[in-house]
């Protein structure tokens, strides 16, 4: 087996280094029961939804990743909705969609 070269020795220990550079430098502590303090926030605060909508608008990828887990994990495993089928598109459903692209 060969050894590494000095360039991949000078790369990896720069790599560990910002690797120890990432870990924060206090210990981490749980800040308690933070959904339970959210919940009751919102139940006893009285906001509106269309506000709350509003509010949590820049979260809502969390936020739904963590309501499908917690859907998946209460009934028993089973997906929010189920995958659906697959079908095949035609030449000219393609060209549109290539042309609707927003990266186009």
């Amino acid at each position: 087996m060969m050894s590494p070269s000095r360039g991949t020795k000078q790369f990896l220990k720069q790599i560990a280094i910002r690797k120890e550079l990432l870990k924060p430098s206090e210990q981490w502590q749980s800040p308690g029961t933070v959904g339970g303090c959210f919940l009751t926030a919102i139940r006893d605060e009285g906001v509106e939804s269309a506000r709350l909508d509003q509010i949590l608008a820049p979260y809502w990828a969390t936020l739904w990743g963590l309501a499908a887990r917690g859907h998946w994990v209460r009934h028993d495993r089973q997906p929010v909705r189920l995958a659906s089928p697959t079908r095949m598109i035609s030449v000219a459903e393609l060209s549109c969609l290539i042309r609707w692209s927003p990266m186009s």
